[in-house]
């Protein structure tokens, strides 16, 4: 996520985008294989606790892979694919073409964002799972016994 947002992230002049805008294309293809393959081991890992379907459904909520993972490799492979397209327009200095360049700043936030309340989202609901083993396992204190069960009844 954070190299993502560092690319996504353009400088405050604009103008040194229009410099260096294709070494930011290819940072971004660099770093799109490495959001497959975190889709990849994130699939991995809940076909591994497949048992525990449950669970890993609470944790993860509605649609992990698009909201989790799938938002990252869209947000690098979307800008990337925007520059290239906005690398295409002559007079890139030009105030009014460097403020074409919002949109694709936008939408990469925008997935960025996506991914990041997912996350902090996984993060509380473990979190609320832990505390409520936690809980569960000290409510369960040995009540001792001074009269036996069988006379309980009667």
């Amino acid at each position: 996520m954070n190299k993502v947002n560092l690319e996504c992230n353009l400088n405050p002049d604009g103008a040194s985008i229009a410099k260096d805008y294709q070494s930011r294309i290819a940072r971004l293809r660099e770093i799109s294989p490495l959001t497959k393959q975190y889709a990849a081991a994130f699939m991995a890992l809940r076909t591994k606790w497949d048992y525990y379907r449950e669970q890993t459904e609470y944790v993860f909520g509605d649609n992990p892979d698009n909201l989790g993972p799938n938002s990252l490799t869209n947000a690098a492979e979307g800008f990337a694919n925007y520059l290239e397209r906005w690398g295409a327009i002559q007079n890139k200095e030009n105030q009014n073409v460097l403020n074409l360049l919002s949109e694709g700043k936008d939408d990469c936030n925008s997935r960025i964002r996506t991914f990041s309340i997912w996350y902090q989202g996984c993060k509380a609901r473990l979190e609320q799972m832990k505390a409520s083993i936690l809980v569960s396992s000290s409510s369960n204190l040995q009540i001792p016994r001074t009269v036996p069960a069988v006379q309980m009844l009667f």
